[in-house]
């Protein structure tokens, strides 16, 4: 069993490690294959209370924060950083230049600067493209079943065909951000409650073929076994 420490941006991506991607990683007897501990990122510098967790910090405060984590999971196999690449603040894009021209290379290129300055090989960094609800578009007809909107799956379909069916690529302004479609398509959303639980119904193995940034971040779950 390997020791995984998962650092993330907010308390719905917590719940979403702890309560499936954690359960995802079991052995046919029903053990875990992996120990996942999960925490959220302060969002000021050595900042550790709870109303303090959350919320854009730039690059500095980052791996400060980082540091600390360091030295409580040092005896991890894996630590692993999880952001958001559109909500990251401009701090950690200072490097960028016009060679970095596509989605991919910027990523790359912004995960490369984090993971040399933290330089421990067990550290990760790791970018969803946008917010974890844009996961919850893998399977539309299971996010209007759970509201019992069956009516809704075409409207959620076609979000999801104006992106080239890539729920990672959901989004085009602060206003339209996963999050928010499904606010305007189900006024009772909540992010942490009907989110996570969505997920859970429409499960890791159809997210992880759908989303091409998450399904590589899960490899190196896999390659601990």
């Amino acid at each position: 069993m390997a020791n995984i420490f998962i650092i993330v941006e907010g308390q719905t991506e917590e719940q979403f490690y702890k309560r499936l991607v954690q359960n995802e990683f079991r052995n046919e007897d029903g053990s875990y294959r992996h120990y996942f501990q999960v925490v959220v990122m302060p969002s000021k510098k050595n900042v550790y209370g709870r109303g303090q967790k959350g919320g854009r910090i730039n690059f500095d405060v980052c791996t400060d924060n980082i540091r600390r984590f360091l030295r409580e999971a040092s005896h991890c196999d894996l630590i692993l950083l999880v952001f958001d690449y559109y909500g990251l603040h401009d701090s950690f894009r200072t490097h960028l230049t016009g060679a970095h021209g596509t989605l991919t290379q910027k990523i790359i290129a912004i995960q490369d600067r984090l993971e040399a300055e933290i330089n421990m090989p067990q550290f990760k960094f790791r970018l969803q493209v946008h917010e974890f609800e844009a996961y919850l578009f893998s399977t539309p007809e299971v996010v209007a079943k759970h509201f019992g909107q069956a009516d809704k799956t075409a409207a959620l379909n076609q979000i999801l065909s104006a992106f080239d069916n890539n729920p990672e690529l959901i989004n085009n302004d602060p206003d339209t951000a996963p999050a928010k479609r499904l606010m305007g398509l189900f006024p009772n959303f909540g992010k942490t409650t009907d989110g996570v639980l969505i997920a859970q119904k429409i499960g890791l193995p159809t997210i992880r073929s759908c989303c091409h940034w998450f399904n590589q971040m899960c490899s190196l779950f896999d390659g601990l076994d």
